[in-house]
Order: C-alpha cells, then sequence, then structure tokens
C-alpha cells in the first residue's frame, strides 16, 4: 500500500475500511451495530454492515451517512465517514441531534472488488416491489449483448462499442445513458441487473432504518456513491419536483451541489429502485430529504469499459486468471483512484461540508 496515504482515512481493502471504522466510531463514543452477512470475504474473513449511532436518547431529528451500496464505491463512503468521526466536529451537534453511518450497506462487493452483491444484484436498483411485473426496460434489452458482451476479444469489444456509440449518436447522450445504467431485471449477469427479489442489503436497510429511525421527527439522508462526473467534483442528486417543498429543503440544504435528475441537470439519470427513495416508504412518520452524493472519478465511458470487462470474467469463473485480475483491479482504479492526491483532498473537503451542511440542517430543523 503506498506510503503517502497509508495512515490516512483511505484504506486498502473491505477489512482495513472496516477496522478504521469502527476504530473511529469507539473513539467518537458512538453506539455500534452490527449486522452479519452469511458469505466471507476473499481471506474468509467475516462480513458485515456496521451502524455507527452519535446523539442523544431521545433525538427528534437525523443525520444518516449510508456508504457501500455499490461495494467497491464504498472506500469514498467509509473515508468520508471516518474522516468525520475522527475529527471531533461532530461532538458539537445539538443534544436532540441524532448521526448515523452506514458502513458497506453491500459488505461482499466492497470485500470482493465488485460493484454489485454476492448475485450479481446491483443493490441501488433493487428497492422495487416485487409482488408483480418488475419494470421493463426495452433499451437495456435491444442493446444487452452489447453492454454486456458474451466474449472479451478484440472483435467483440470494437463491436460492442460501435453498437453503444451508434445509439448515443441517434437518441443522445442521456438516452444512452438511461438505457444503460438506469437498471434492468431481464438479465441476471448482466449490468445493472436490480435482482428477482429483495436483497439481503435491501432487507437489512430496512431493518437498520427502522432502529435508528423510530421516533424521529425530521430526516436527511445521504446516500455516498462514486464515479460519475468530472474528477474531484460533487453533486447531490435528487429528483424532487419543480417548485415542490421537498426541493427547496433540498437546495437550502446542499445548496450549489443539488442536481436535479429528473430535469437532466445531474451527471447520470433518474433511477427507479435506489435505496434513498424508500427511507420515507419505512419511516413514514417522518419529514424526509434525501440525495444521493456523486463523487466523479472517470468518464463514464471508462467506467463502463472497466464494469463490463469484470462482469465478464467473474460470470466465466476467470477472475483469478492474469486478466480476470488486472479487470478487477481496472474497475477498482476507476471507482476509487486513491493514487491521485488531488481527489483525495476533493474527497476530503466534500464529504466534510455535506457532513456539516447534513448535521447543520437537522438541528435547524428542531431548533
Amino acid at each position: 500500500m503506498p506510503t503517502s496515504w497509508s495512515k490516512d482515512v483511505f484504506s486498502s481493502s473491505y477489512a482495513e475500511a472496516r477496522d478504521r471504522f469502527l476504530e473511529s466510531a469507539a473513539q467518537a463514543g458512538a453506539q455500534l451495530t452490527r449486522y452479519e452477512h452469511p458469505r466471507s470475504g476473499p481471506g474468509g474473513e467475516a462480513l458485515s454492515t456496521d451502524v455507527a449511532v452519535l446523539g442523544g436518547s431521545a433525538p427528534r431529528s437525523a443525520a444518516i451517512f449510508n456508504t457501500g451500496a455499490h461495494g467497491v464505491e464504498g472506500f469514498v463512503g467509509s473515508a468520508i465517514a471516518v474522516d468525520a468521526m475522527r475529527s471531533g466536529r461532530l461532538q458539537s451537534r445539538p443534544d436532540d441531534v441524532r448521526v448515523v453511518f452506514v458502513h458497506a450497506l453491500n459488505p461482499y462487493g466492497f470485500a470482493w472488488g465488485r460493484r454489485v452483491d454476492e448475485d450479481n444484484v446491483d443493490v441501488n436498483r433493487n428497492f422495487i416491489e416485487f409482488d408483480g411485473e418488475p419494470p421493463k426496460n426495452e433499451h437495456y434489452d435491444a442493446l444487452a449483448e452489447a453492454i454486456a458482451p458474451p466474449s472479451m476479444t478484440s472483435f467483440t469489444r470494437v463491436r460492442s462499442l460501435a453498437r453503444l456509440l451508434a445509439y448515443r449518436a441517434r437518441h443522445g447522450r442521456a438516452a444512452a445513458q438511461a438505457a444503460i445504467s438506469r437498471g434492468q431485471f431481464s438479465h441476471p449477469k448482466g449490468l445493472f441487473f436490480g435482482g428477482q427479489r429483495p436483497s439481503w442489503s435491501n432487507q437489512t436497510f430496512r431493518s437498520l432504518l427502522r432502529d435508528v429511525g423510530d421516533g424521529i421527527e425530521h430526516i436527511a439522508f445521504v446516500d455516498i456513491h462514486c464515479g460519475l462526473g468530472t474528477r474531484g467534483q460533487a453533486e447531490a442528486i435528487h429528483g424532487y419536483p419543480v417548485a415542490s417543498v421537498e426541493l427547496q429543503r433540498a437546495r437550502a440544504l446542499w445548496g450549489p451541489l443539488c442536481r436535479n435528475a429528473t430535469e437532466g441537470e445531474a451527471s447520470g439519470p433518474a433511477l427507479s429502485g435506489t435505496a434513498k427513495s424508500i427511507v420515507d416508504e419505512v419511516l413514514p412518520h417522518a419529514t424526509v430529504t434525501a440525495m444521493t452524493l456523486e463523487l466523479g472519478t472517470e468518464p463514464a465511458l471508462k467506467v463502463l469499459l472497466a464494469l463490463q470487462a469484470e462482469n465478464h470474467f467473474h460470470h466465466r469463473d476467470e477472475c483469478r486468471s492474469v486478466a480476470g485480475q488486472r479487470a478487477r483491479l481496472r474497475l477498482r482504479r476507476v471507482f476509487y483512484p486513491v493514487e491521485d492526491a488531488r481527489w483525495r483532498a476533493a474527497v476530503r473537503e466534500h464529504g466534510r461540508e455535506v457532513v456539516a451542511a447534513t448535521v447543520k440542517h437537522v438541528g435547524e430543523a428542531v431548533g
């Protein structure tokens, strides 16, 4: 591990990130709860989602920060959480404000270096009703073999890219991005697969929300992700209707970082089945303001190509081959360019800004 950041808040593995999270939470006086995952990590280590809660015995408001829904993206959220708890700045919050950090909602993906979970499910597309027919994504269906090619030969890679670029030229960047990444429920070995049933992470998230949100009047929820957008820049992505009360709250809370995905302002498309979309469903007694904090790393096409390759080798049980290991390392690097000192500084800065603004907002809501 590079010595320039080895003692920083940025970790090199799930196990190290978890240790740092637990240590910083204990030092901050947080109450810790562990939700054990049924699978193990690559070294046989136990996996879990860990929740740190700071706050009084009768809080009226809560700031909840969720990390690691997309596995390998968990390094960024972990760093922000550890930095916040180590800093001591949270100790000055009002007594009736609860601060919650959810570490590694998808611990399997985090530990194994995948964006998805143990069943190839994109956790942040899995929060839908599975009682009826799942949502259709006919545009993904039409592009399925181009999005997740059957092989990784030079010919198939070029053909795949040509089809995707032709679709973008014909329909526009936003439409192409939505077709690919909005989520799909028909191709279990494809990309952005929403699953066929509630995932372990889905069930765990609902359970922990009830545990930390019971009786809370106002909740500000931040789901931390990375990958989309210009490297080092941040977006607070939401989907609130124009002129709505919810949009006013979001803008008052996160200011110029706010981007409306439904209006085409964000670096990514509007999504369904996200974690943030169910917070008010699970906690109907609370007023909820929710957003996705997206921290940019690499251009969207570079990220997609890395996802393609990693997905291909995983489903052919070639993860341990030289090509498979390269693909997994490439995936990690597009989501976690930790060797870049400027990027690390930007993550710290944006993380501190958002944590401070969120905690301040819930404090003012009950002040």
